[in-house]
């Protein structure tokens, strides 16, 4: 069992181009562990860093107890699956599999074992004679991996292994990734990717990280939690809009009342609404965003006492299961709600919205999130002008 330990690892590539800012994180034994980003917030580049492929510019890599910032790539007893495979195309699979451990002059009969060990855990003992060339996507990506396990390494790293797949293959081998992992839980894994669902689906710890502006880029660590931390308790707008699909419904609104349990808010529509959030320092008149995602919205009937939200329905797109019902906002802005597929709305038919207050968000102007009390256990209250 092996822990992961970054403690402010920055990576500079030249005066003016910093790619990673000041990254603290643990990552326990066993643990598997999403780099999840934007593309431009240095996912790539840290995992480079961890496996000795790019040099630290400042801060201590340690794998287990040891320090890793000097140790060669070789010696650190990691396994890299690369996004484009990286196979040998004149090399068969057994060949390709079996490459790095004749490298490291392991005893013949012990390659061979540990080859068709791999090839059974990932059902692909027909193949080992085949070349790359007469292999599909998926077979391809499953040698990578078998590459990797043969050397049964201590920490396991992935490079967006799944991008160049069809949609089906990649829900089908993050499926056999988890299940490797489960079967390997002595190894820890970082694995990088730009698709929340592959992050959501698959992580036990979610690091997603943002970049910085346009002019010095970076990539600095925006929230890390599981996932239903990140999903359920965004710590500020950036996560809030980057986690869900479609992303989560903003709203301008403005602070008319506040203590340290509740606030009320005034949306741009006129709405009056009360909610238990710690006011965080806000006074009279500053101005806030609640956020709501489309799920978390249910239509209501117009005379329902706890509707919060109605306005025109401009667009509907049904999915049989659910609806997406999309409405304009007083700022030009787009609520989508999503609702069961057997509710039926037409263009320009007002729409009554209730929400939970507990799956509310509200954001600060510089983005960060309010505490949530929780001292509200009615589904919230509704206040007349």
């Amino acid at each position: 069992m092996t822990s992961i330990t970054l403690r402010n690892i920055q990576k500079t590539f030249s005066k003016d181009t910093q790619v990673i800012k000041d990254v603290n994180l643990d990552i326990a034994s066993g643990e598997f562990c999403v780099i999840l980003g934007p593309s431009g917030c240095g996912k790539s580049t840290l995992l480079r860093m961890v496996a000795g492929i790019e040099d630290i510019t400042a801060g201590e890599l340690r794998i287990g107890s040891i320090r890793m910032n000097e140790v060669p790539a070789a010696r650190r007893q990691v396994a890299m699956v690369f996004q484009n495979y990286a196979l040998y195309p004149h090399m068969s699979v057994y060949d390709n599999m079996a490459f790095g451990l004749r490298q490291a002059k392991v005893d013949k009969n012990e390659i061979d074992k540990r080859v068709r060990e791999a090839a059974q855990i990932l059902k692909m003992e027909s193949l080992l004679d085949r070349m790359p060339r007469a292999l599909s996507g998926g077979q391809r990506q499953r040698v990578a991996i078998g590459r990797a396990i043969v050397r049964s390494p201590n920490v396991f790293l992935f490079d967006e292994p799944l991008s160049n797949l069809d949609a089906a293959l990649r829900v089908h081998m993050r499926s056999e990734i988890s299940r490797l992992h489960r079967k390997f839980n002595h190894s820890s894994a970082i694995y990088v990717t730009h698709d929340q669902t592959e992050a959501m689906a698959m992580a036990d710890k979610i690091v997603l990280l943002r970049a910085g502006d346009d002019l010095k880029k970076y990539g600095s660590i925006a929230q890390v939690g599981t996932p239903m931390d990140l999903y359920h308790r965004p710590g500020n707008r950036f996560v809030a809009e980057f986690l869900g699909s479609p992303r989560m419904n903003f709203l301008p609104a403005t602070v008319v009342e506040c203590s340290e349990s509740d606030l009320k808010l005034r949306l741009t529509g006129g709405e009056l609404l009360k909610f238990p959030f710690h006011d965080h320092g806000l006074n009279f008149g500053a101005k806030v965003t609640l956020g709501i995602r489309p799920e978390h919205m249910y239509p209501l009937s117009a005379d329902a006492p706890d509707c919060r939200l109605s306005r025109p329905v401009r667009q509907v797109e049904r999915f049989g299961e659910y609806s997406y019902v999309y409405m304009n906002l007083e700022n030009s802005e787009t609520l989508i709600a999503k609702v069961p597929g057997d509710c039926y709305f037409s263009v320009d038919e007002v729409m009554c919205l209730g929400f939970h207050p507990e799956n509310c968000h509200i954001f600060d102007e510089h983005g960060i999130a309010l505490p949530y009390t929780g001292r509200l256990q009615e589904k919230g209250i509704l206040l007349n002008n």
